[in-house]
């Protein structure tokens, strides 16, 4: 318990960190598990396996280290939300020449065409009134936009959805 307290602790204070600067070493490794202890819980009510398979050499993205954490947060609750009862979320890391790519599959209920186009809008939501903003994807577009990344998602309807985020590694 005093473990997980303090991975939890630790986790925050790499989330919650102020500040605009984009001079940070960044360890895309550190931050997904960091945001996978955050949700633990949320994921396991929900009986959400997570698999995560880092194929990729550790390397640094310099940016900012709380707002990656929100990017991974904002997919990762998605994902969450997305699945009804039970299902997966596989999380992969892979090198390719100077970039390191992240992929975040869900077994969730997926989107359509029109949905994935408008997704990044502000204010856009599938969510019911009242259980989402619809700000969350427009603000991982905005941070990955600022760390010069890009952002692809594959989805169909029943079949789940799957976010690739491209960084640049120093």
């Amino acid at each position: 318990g005093v473990r997980r307290a303090s991975q939890i602790v630790h986790g925050l204070s790499h989330f919650s960190r102020a500040g605009d600067a984009m001079d940070e070493s960044c360890d895309i490794h550190d931050i997904i598990q960091n945001t996978l202890t955050l949700l633990r819980s949320r994921l396991r009510d929900k009986e959400i396996e997570v698999k995560t398979k880092f194929n990729a050499e550790r390397k640094i993205i310099v940016g900012n280290e709380g707002k990656l954490h929100q990017v991974f947060t904002n997919i990762i609750a998605n994902a969450e939300q997305a699945i009804e009862e039970t299902g997966k979320i596989k999380i992969s890391t892979k090198n390719i020449e100077d970039t390191i790519r992240i992929k975040i599959k869900d077994t969730g209920v997926g989107m359509n065409k029109k949905e994935i186009d408008q997704m990044t809008d502000p204010f856009f939501t599938t969510k019911e009134p009242g259980e989402g903003t619809g700000l969350g994807l427009f603000i991982t577009q905005m941070i990955i936009d600022e760390h010069g990344g890009s952002l692809d998602v594959q989805s169909k309807k029943g079949e789940g959805t799957t976010f690739i985020i491209t960084l640049k590694c120093t």
